[in-house]
Parts: C-alpha cells; structure tokens; sequence
C-alpha cells in the first residue's frame, strides 16, 4: 500500500501467535520506508525486545503509540524545512565606528540606521537635523513627504511621548513641527541630540525583525508583525543566527498570521522579507556583546522594495 506514510498495528495478547505476528510485522517493516510502531497490550516475554531489535518500537498504550507517531510526523517536517544556522556572518563588522563605550547603553536611531546602511541593509533616507533651519533642508534633501523623529537617549518609545510627526509634506509644516517637538521635548525635561528627518517610504507591509544574544543559544533572530501591530498581535517566531535566504524564508512561514492569511504577505514581499532577515542576522551573528538587542521595527515592505523606517540598538553588558 504505497500512499500510506506510517503503519500502526494495535495488538493485545494472542499468546502462542505472537511469533507469527512478529514475523508479519517484520515483513512489513522489510517493505517499506515508513515507520512501523506497535501498540501491543501485555506483550507475551521477549516480543517488545524482539520487535525493538528489528527497528519496530513497542508501546504497551494506543495512546502514547499515537502520540510518538505525532513526534515522528512533526520531526519529519522539521527535516524538511530550511531554518538552518548557517555559516554566512560576516567576517568583521566596525561595530567600533558606531557604538563608543562598552558599557550599558540605548543607541540610537540615527546611528543604528548608520549601522544598517554599512552592513548592506536598505534603510529609509534620512538626516540628523540640529536646528529647525537644518530639519527643513534635510526633507528638502530627503524628499517629501518626512517624518521628524524626537532623537534622545532618555526616551525610546517617541510616539507615546508625542515627539513623532508624520506625513509632513511641505517646508512650513516641518518647521512648525520642529519647533513643536523641540519645545515638546524641553517640557518633558529630555534632552535632545536632534530631530531625525525621515523620508516617508511607501509601504503596505510591516514587520519586526530583531535578534538577541541567547544565553544557551548563542545570538538569535526573530520577525513578527511589526508597527502599531506588534502589541496587539503577539506573533513572533525565532531561529538561531545567521539564517540565508531560504531559511529566512520557511521562518516567515511560521508565523501564525501567514498560516492563518494566507494572503496577508503575498510571495514577492516575503521574499523581500526573507533576504532583509538574511543580511539582518549575518550582521546580528557578529554582534560583539553579551547581552543586547539589535531592532528594527517597522520593516516596511513595498510590491518591489523593502526599508527599515526604525531602528534601536540595547546594549546591557560586553562580553
């Protein structure tokens, strides 16, 4: 019977039969490939072992027979699948260009885009404005329309705090903006290093990609669903780093809103998604610190383009 994948006997007693019923079973086994398992209540003495040496597990239960027949079915999809470490790290990265210090810091924004453009990741354009005069030349430069973000190292989560505007397409709103961010941020007491100007890029995807350097693991890389979603759906699946393209691949698939919707990420964006989480964990894998967290949050993903529009880097403590 060539369409069956496993075979399942289910025996109790038979006593004096039980040689005959073991050679069956073995003859079975000779002609297939796929896993034959027994459930056999009160075995007669020495069949369990007999049946073991010839490659057949023995479980005196149906029900813990059927459920090591769901381990093997599970194992096999594992094999299947492509999420495998791979050996694609980059060589060295100059993570000492960027990050000054070793000890316990929020980089931010600014500089981890920095970090992301040197490792070969697509990051939407932006620049670092110190003055209102300087925010309106970088959208000018950038292109309309532009997001102007609050950069400061007492404050992660700017849009809670107020100081993100967004959609901003003329020089007067960024100038207006400026001004009301800044004093925004001088009443909340955080002081400012500059308002990062964003080039707003068109998208109607968006994902989270991190990676975090596991205890027992070694560094990790995760993606889920990203922006305003990220809290709402608790969705994120995660593999050892670095991943390629095709690992990275099957890993979006697990995501319970791919297999739920199946048309949420259409191929060509989850293939975008899949060589952005690629390059991501090759250059998470050479991350020189014991515990961090390297985020990029949304990844924005266009019909044919792909960009970070938010990035964080954590670092608690070297290596």
């Amino acid at each position: 019977a060539p369409g069956l994948d496993a075979w399942l006997f289910m025996a109790a007693g038979v006593a004096e039969l039980a040689p005959q019923l073991v050679e069956m079973l073995e003859r079975v086994r000779s002609a297939t490939t796929r896993p034959v398992l027994v459930a056999w209540q009160s075995p007669p003495a020495g069949i369990a072992e007999s049946l073991a040496a010839r490659g057949i597990p023995v479980f005196q239960e149906p029900a813990r027979a059927a459920r090591a027949l769901g381990y093997l079915v599970r194992h096999s999809a594992d094999l299947r699948h492509r999420i495998r470490r791979s050996s694609r790290a980059l060589t060295r990265f100059p993570w000492s260009e960027f990050v000054r210090g070793s000890g316990k810091q929020v980089v931010s924004e600014n500089v981890v885009a920095g970090i992301l453009e040197a490792a070969g990741l697509t990051v939407a354009p932006g620049r670092l404005a110190a003055t209102t005069d300087e925010a309106v030349r970088a959208a000018e430069e950038v292109g309309f329309p532009v997001a102007l973000k609050a950069i400061s190292a007492a404050i992660t989560h700017r849009a809670a705090a107020g100081l993100v505007a967004l959609n901003l397409d003329t020089a007067d709103a960024v100038a207006r903006n400026d001004r009301a961010l800044r004093e925004r941020a001088a009443a909340l007491g955080a002081a400012l290093d500059g308002l990062w100007v964003q080039h707003m890029f068109t998208g109607d995807r968006e994902l989270l990609v991190t990676a975090l350097r596991d205890r027992e693991f070694g560094v990790m890389v995760g993606c889920g669903m990203g922006g305003g979603m990220t809290e709402v759906i608790d969705d994120a699946v995660f593999a050892r780093a670095p991943l390629d393209e095709d690992g990275a691949y099957d890993l979006l698939g697990y995501l319970r809103t791919l297999r739920r919707l199946p048309g949420f990420l259409p191929d060509t964006q989850r293939r975008l998604a899949a060589g952005y989480l690629a390059r991501f964990s090759a250059l998470a894998a050479t991350a020189p610190w014991e515990r961090f967290t390297l985020e990029v949050n949304p990844l924005k993903l266009g019909r044919d383009a792909v960009a970070a529009v938010d990035g964080l880097l954590v670092i608690e403590s070297p290596l």
